[in-house]
């Protein structure tokens, strides 16, 4: 098992660099996977992205929380990612 916490912060309006996001650009999302996609015990992962204020600087925000027991099945995670 293995716990992670992670938020992604990034700078908007940067030269040449496109944030990512879940789903939809310029969305709030929060998604919580179906229990059946990852081996993950309760209470699951939590995924979100949206627009913050981080130090007086507008960013994109990608967040997820949670525990899971397969590496290998991030992948499914990973395919919500765009940018």
């Amino acid at each position: 098992k293995k716990t992670l916490r992670v938020r992604c912060i990034q700078k908007d309006g940067v030269d040449n660099f496109n944030p990512c996001y879940i789903f939809d650009e310029g969305s709030t999302i929060e998604w919580t996977p179906a229990p059946g996609k990852l081996a993950s015990p309760a209470p699951g992962m939590k995924l979100k992205s949206g627009k913050e204020e981080y130090f007086g600087n507008d960013v994109s925000v990608v967040e997820m929380d949670g525990s899971f027991d397969n590496i290998q099945e991030l992948v499914y995670v990973e395919s919500a990612l765009s940018n």
